[in-house]
């Protein structure tokens, strides 16, 4: 029996309950998780330039998000992908200015993807945001390279070919007729659990020339 899940997260706990057992390790690994997606997100505000009480405000946002806080305490791998996804967009942030960075956005992102893989949709955003310098994107590339390749042998030989998985034929759920309902349905549970004035604030960014850059394209 083929596995129907993705590598990455079930490796996590396997490494979890290698280090500490299974009675504790997998847990500690969601609750590292979630600590560390905090962390990243307030590290990440910084680098944006945001104060630190906003940088704050935005991670105490996510710590107390009725959906992180869910997904945090079970064994579900929503909270190690968000971790996973904010850590590439941090070492995107970093990799402007080191290519080591832009190695390890690359292999963050492909650790993202080994444990959801539709975090392959982040890929265009942290090219925007490590601008278009050929080496810096190689590194880029290098980064995620071992990450690709495990998935597509894993994927190769338990589904019999790369960019099959475990879930099956995945583009037929991103047909078309499903664009309208999930906008609707995102943007109304988004307004109920954000406060408005967070919705509207990549519009303040948008209309001042400061922030009006590439990383807010991203």
């Amino acid at each position: 029996m083929a596995p129907a899940y993705p590598s990455g997260f079930p490796l996590h706990l396997a490494l979890g309950g290698r280090l500490l057992g299974w009675q504790i390790g997998p847990f500690v690994v969601q609750l590292l998780a979630a600590v560390a997606a905090v962390w990243l997100c307030y590290r990440t505000a910084r680098e944006l330039g945001l104060h630190f009480a906003l940088a704050g405000a935005a991670a105490a946002m996510l710590a107390v998000f009725p959906v992180f806080i869910y997904a945090s305490v079970q064994t579900l791998s929503d909270t190690l992908a968000t971790t996973w996804a904010l850590a590439a967009l941090f070492f995107a942030l970093r990799g402007r200015a080191s290519h080591r960075w832009a190695v390890a956005c690359g292999a963050a992102l492909a650790i993202a993807v080994l444990v959801r893989p539709t975090n392959a949709l982040l890929a265009p955003a942290l090219v925007v945001v490590l601008g278009f310098d050929a080496r810096r994107l190689g590194c880029f590339i290098l980064g995620g390279v071992p990450g690709a390749l495990w998935l597509g042998l894993y994927n190769h030989y338990l589904y019999g070919g790369a960019l099959r998985s475990g879930y099956g034929d995945i583009f037929t759920d991103f047909a078309l007729e499903y664009g309208a309902p999930t906008a609707l349905h995102f943007a109304k549970w988004l307004a109920l659990f954000l406060p408005p004035v967070v919705l509207a604030l990549p519009l303040v960014a948008l209309a001042d020339r400061r922030t009006r850059g590439r990383e807010l394209l991203g």
